[in-house]
């Protein structure tokens, strides 16, 4: 029963079945994809967020004082922080459902899989991973500053590089140069791909997210006008709350975009290296050696 519950990662897939899968392997391990989220990351996702509300509240209530608002005020110690924590919740977030994705493909049974297992395959991959964060944040701007449209591009080229830092076990710009390699020939693909699944999350984002939205009083043209609400300290407390659960939410929900991308790698990397074929002719061969 188990087994037959068991999604084939490595497998083909059109364009209309990569989104089923996505959401299928969801259904399958929504368990453990929420444990490891509660586990890896939702308490920095929190940390983040108050941190990050208190540096806008500050500003807000400077502004209330008398400062002038600038854009360099948003750059205060505590929003840097809190945005950093949240960069890190969102690597760790990224690396856990990949890890998942891993113990999910190599062990017979998925319900063997455990935090403390998930926990293994991060210790073992978590420099590579901060390094292959920078390295992609850095490369996305450096082309986006260019042009627009180098920044697409490599954004697109190199979106497998978290995924095989796990599955191949390559270091961080070696991941790089693969997920380059991978969507060679399948880049327009994969842009299309990642289009239509963020409207998908977006929609659903925007479903849950909004109505916690509508509980903060003020809006960020209040904020640059100056002209905030005169009881900031009701209000703080809202945008406080609103911060942490939007975050929290928004954070899980792009557990869809994370499993999707890894969706569209298996399928990928299957039509060009048969990467299942080749396990099965092991698999055969390695029972046959048994048998003899």
């Amino acid at each position: 029963m188990q087994n037959r519950e068991k999604m084939m990662l490595y497998k083909q897939r059109d364009f209309g079945d990569q989104i089923s899968a996505t959401f299928e392997f969801i259904k399958l391990n929504i368990k453990r994809i929420t444990m490891n989220y509660l586990v890896f990351s939702l308490p920095l996702v929190i940390i983040g967020s108050v941190l990050y509300a208190g540096g806008y509240t500050d500003l807000i209530q400077n502004v209330q004082a008398g400062q002038v608002y600038t854009p360099m005020s948003v750059f205060s110690g505590q929003i840097i922080i809190g945005g950093l924590l949240l960069f890190v919740a969102s690597l760790f977030f990224i690396m856990s459902n990949y890890a998942m994705m891993k113990l999910y493909h190599e062990v017979e049974d998925p319900n063997e899989i455990n935090v403390a297992m998930v926990y293994d395959v991060i210790k073992s991959r978590i420099g590579h991973y901060i390094l292959g964060g920078i390295a992609v944040g850095v490369i996305s701007v450096l082309g986006t500053l260019l042009l627009v449209l180098p920044g697409i591009y490599v954004m697109v080229a190199m979106m497998f590089t978290f995924i095989i830092i796990i599955f191949e076990g390559k270091n961080a710009f070696g991941a790089i140069d693969r997920s380059f390699q991978v969507q060679r020939g399948f880049w327009w693909g994969s842009f299309g791909f990642i289009i239509v699944m963020a409207i998908i999350i977006s929609l659903i984002s925007y479903t849950i997210v909004l109505p916690i939205s509508l509980i903060y009083d003020f809006s960020p043209l209040e904020l640059m006008s100056g002209t905030v609400a005169q009881d900031f300290e009701h209000s703080a407390s809202k945008f406080l709350i609103v911060t942490v659960l939007s975050n929290s939410l928004t954070y899980f929900i792009s557990s869809i975009y994370v499993i999707a991308i890894g969706i569209r790698y298996f399928t990928i990397v299957e039509s060009k290296e048969d990467i299942s074929l080749n396990q099965e002719i092991d698999s055969m061969t390695s029972n046959s050696n048994n048998e003899a």
